[in-house]
């Protein structure tokens, strides 16, 4: 009988796990969902943690009508923040650069591994202008390889 309910555990924690072992999605089928919303994940490192395990965006949405200044708000894992700063960058569709800074924490949450952020966000733009936000990790090495970030569509 032990060896029943063994068998039965092993199988279902098999079965629960993503491709690579890890629990849930590999970041390969989250970041397909995630384009399914026009979230873009850069993660040239082939890192196998989900985007939204890291970095959860609660606004603005994809798509969103922006004003300046806006709030961006959301959660992130401490790994995004060096020096408590997060880079952000606000381009047009043709990848103009409107304007950049750093999102500052609120609040970390050490033993989550988190810190939470609600920042404002200026920029001057002419109203209408499609462009996209994106939210990277402040990676201190400054290789590219190790760069993950998050990019969706807005409309400032």
């Amino acid at each position: 009988m032990l060896i029943r309910i063994c068998a039965i555990c092993l199988l279902f924690s098999l079965f629960s796990c993503g491709e690579d072992g890890s629990k849930g999605p590999t970041a390969e089928v989250a970041a397909e969902k995630l384009a399914k919303q026009g979230i873009v994940d850069f993660n040239p490192n082939n890192d196998t943690r989900p985007l939204d395990s890291l970095l959860r965006l609660d606004s603005p949405k994809p798509g969103a009508k922006l004003s300046s200044p806006f709030t961006v708000r959301g959660e992130a894992s401490t790994s995004f923040f060096f020096e408590a700063a997060m880079p952000y960058q606000i381009t047009d569709e043709q990848g103009n650069l409107i304007g950049e800074g750093f999102v500052k924490p609120k609040k970390f949450l050490m033993n989550k591994g988190v810190a939470t952020f609600d920042y404002e966000i200026s920029y001057d733009a002419p109203a209408g202008t499609k462009g996209f936000l994106r939210l990277k990790n402040n990676d201190a090495s400054r290789v590219d390889k190790f760069e993950r970030a998050m990019t969706i569509p807005v409309v400032l």
